[in-house]
């Protein structure tokens, strides 16, 4: 199933790092953005939502006062606020209106990913049958915390099976190595093992340091965090 995603941003660096973010995420599909609380209302009035992020600084209004208006208006389009307001008490009012998660700026493509795939979680959950099991609704008080690293969606151009195979040659690699050495030890290109590094190190798996060499450019070098 695909979901069909609207962001509300003002700010247009941002929203292209959350569209960017979104893109890379199987399952979902980006219809429309917008920057003020009329445009996102006309969105929702137009076109089949399925979750909408929301920050709270607009243009024209703000994304508390847009969360209380999608839901007087009887929109039951789940809300993920992304936004770097701390307020406790605003926080608290946005969960009573519904929101799903709530994540804090800056944030990781891991945290946004984690939010959208435990969402994801929910409604695999929601959607397995008219009548939830007591395990399933356990599941569904804690899906936040209750989805394993290897259960995320992982970023297009990457597979389980080789993700899989870099942690097994780098817990079998002695430690802190750098990616020439995990080069020299898989058959894969110099591109394609940069990619899954970042990925985990994205994911807190990997733990980078960056030394300089007496001559030449400095080189970065690798660890698992739990051997730290």
């Amino acid at each position: 199933m695909t979901y069909n995603v609207v962001i509300v941003e003002d700010d247009p660096m941002v929203l292209f790092i959350n569209q960017s973010y979104l893109n890379k995420i199987n399952n979902f599909k980006l219809i429309g953005s917008a920057d003020n609380e009329q445009a996102a209302l006309d969105l929702l009035s137009q076109k089949k939502v399925d979750l909408i992020l929301i920050d709270a600084h607009l243009i024209q209004g703000n994304g508390f006062n847009l969360v209380k208006l999608i839901r007087k208006k009887g929109f039951t389009t789940d809300i993920i606020m992304i936004t770097a307001e701390k307020n406790s008490n605003f926080i608290e009012e946005m969960f009573r209106y519904g929101v799903v998660d709530y994540i804090l700026k800056p944030f990781n493509f891991h945290r946004f990913e984690r939010s959208l795939a435990t969402f994801q979680a929910r409604k695999n959950i929601l959607h397995s049958s008219s009548q939830l099991t007591p395990k399933e609704l356990d599941g569904l008080n804690s899906y936040l915390s209750a989805i394993p690293e290897e259960n995320l969606t992982l970023e297009k151009g990457l597979t389980q099976p080789t993700l899989n195979l870099i942690k097994k040659t780098i817990y079998n690699i002695k430690a802190p190595f750098t990616i020439n050495d995990l080069n020299n030890e898989l058959d894969l290109s110099h591109v394609s093992i940069r990619k899954y590094i970042k990925h985990l190190e994205d994911t807190g798996f990997l733990i980078s340091e960056l030394e300089y060499q007496t001559a030449g450019r400095p080189v970065s070098f690798y660890y698992p965090k739990e051997k730290n």
